[in-house]
């Protein structure tokens, strides 16, 4: 029953997938390209909620495939990740060149199931944004990188919402990833700070 606006992204996955495989075989990740396509949805829904324009015109890429290396999560269940489930490495030939930077973490403490990072861009398009994600966010740091001004992202292996972070920040976008057989763990518990004992 929230109105908060859910991106679904499904049906740009399903028409990546003609192209090439957007999954990993024996994870249950998306591989570089499928980040890559989720990364061009992100920014094309900002630049439309954001009136920064009409659709966003995204560089064709080519897609390589690589050395094989130890299979994923799925083989390593089996524990076959090294011997018979081995995964073929894609790489994505962008020609984007990435300008982000590391930038300074917001001063605080947070729990020890939190890693922080946060990244700066001089010449991204979107102003500040925090993202809470879990293990799907990682290769959609360095494409969400280059939309933002400054983001931090956060994962807390404790599925908490760390609301103390965007009481810091104090971000103009706020975004939240997670899989959806991790919706279970979720707690909404509103952490910000109490003011006059509310």
């Amino acid at each position: 029953n929230s109105d908060l606006p859910v991106l679904d992204l499904r049906p740009a996955l399903l028409a990546a997938k003609r192209t090439s495989r957007v999954y990993a075989k024996t994870d249950s990740h998306w591989n570089e390209w499928g980040a890559r396509v989720v990364a061009g949805e992100i920014h094309e829904y900002l630049s439309a909620a954001m009136a920064k324009g009409g659709r966003v015109a995204h560089p064709a890429p080519g897609v390589r495939t690589g050395r094989t290396r130890p299979g994923g999560n799925l083989a390593m269940m089996l524990t076959l990740e090294n011997s018979f489930f081995r995964e073929e490495r894609v790489k994505v030939l962008s020609g984007m060149s990435f300008r982000a930077l590391r930038a300074e973490l917001p001063p605080l403490r947070l729990a020890p199931t939190v890693t922080v990072e946060a990244t700066r861009n001089g010449s991204a398009p979107f102003a500040n944004a925090v993202m809470f994600h879990d293990s799907f966010g990682r290769r959609l740091k360095p494409y969400l990188s280059e939309l933002f001004a400054r983001i931090v992202y956060v994962r807390d292996w404790g599925f908490h919402f760390a609301g103390q972070v965007i009481e810091k920040e104090r971000p103009a976008i706020v975004l939240d990833e997670i899989a959806e057989h991790f919706l279970y763990n979720l707690e909404f518990v509103n952490d910000l700070p109490k003011k006059n004992g509310i």
